[in-house]
C-alpha cells in the first residue's frame, strides 16, 4: 500500500507463522492466515499463500461438527468471531468458496447462542469470554450483526469503550472495518 520495500523483519515473522500452528487457538491460526496471504500480496512470494492455505485446511479440518471452531478445546463465542472476522477478511481477499461454506455454519452455530441484544451465556464456553467481534457476522451476512447493533444501542454489550488498551485495540479496528463496509456498501447502492 506504501510502495515500500517490505522489511526483513516481516519475512522472518512470516517463516515462524509458516512453521508454526497452535490447534488450541484457532483465532491466531486464523490471524496468521491473514498475515500470511498479506506477505504473499506484498512479496508475490508463493511460499505465504501455500502456508495460508495449509493453515486454512487445518483449520476447516478442526472445525467441531456442531459448527464452530474450537478454542481449548471447546467453543467461545467471543474468539469465534475473531475467526470469522479474520476468516471474512481473507474471503473478501479471495472469494473462496470454501472459507464461506465452513463460516457459515460458525455463524449458525453463533445465532442459536447469541440472544436478539448481542448478549450470550459465556460461562460454560471455553475461555469465557464476553465480548463479540462485527466483521465476520456482516461479512457472511449473519442475523447476529443487527443483534450487536441492538446491543450496542442498548449499551449492554461489551464494545472498545469497556475494555483495557490489551482488547480495545484489536475491537475497535474491527468495529472500524465493519463501519466501512456497511457504509461502503450504503455508498454504493
Amino acid at each position: 500500500m506504501l510502495k515500500i520495500d517490505i522489511p526483513n523483519n516481516a519475512q522472518n515473522t512470516g517463516h515462524w507463522l509458516l512453521r508454526n500452528n497452535n490447534t488450541e487457538l484457532i483465532n491466531q491460526m486464523t490471524a496468521s492466515i491473514m498475515a500470511l496471504y498479506n506477505l504473499h500480496l506484498i512479496t508475490n512470494n508463493s511460499i505465504y499463500l501455500d502456508g495460508a492455505k495449509e493453515k486454512l485446511e487445518k483449520i476447516l479440518d478442526l472445525q467441531n461438527i456442531k459448527g464452530y471452531y474450537p478454542e481449548y478445546g471447546g467453543y467461545d463465542l467471543g474468539y469465534l468471531s475473531i475467526q470469522l472476522s479474520c476468516l471474512g477478511k481473507y474471503y473478501k481477499k479471495t472469494n473462496d468458496p470454501v472459507i464461506y461454506k465452513s463460516a457459515l455454519k460458525a455463524v449458525k452455530f453463533a445465532e442459536q447462542e447469541i440472544d436478539e441484544n448481542g448478549l450470550f451465556d459465556y460461562h460454560d464456553s471455553s475461555r469465557q469470554t464476553q465480548f463479540l467481534y462485527p466483521y465476520g457476522f456482516l461479512i457472511f451476512n449473519s442475523r447476529v450483526i443487527n443483534r450487536i447493533i441492538n446491543g450496542l444501542k442498548q449499551d449492554i454489550i461489551i464494545n472498545p469503550f469497556w475494555m483495557d488498551d490489551r482488547y480495545s485495540i484489536g475491537m475497535a479496528i474491527d468495529y472500524m472495518e465493519t463501519y466501512l463496509e456497511i457504509k461502503n456498501a450504503d455508498d454504493n447502492d
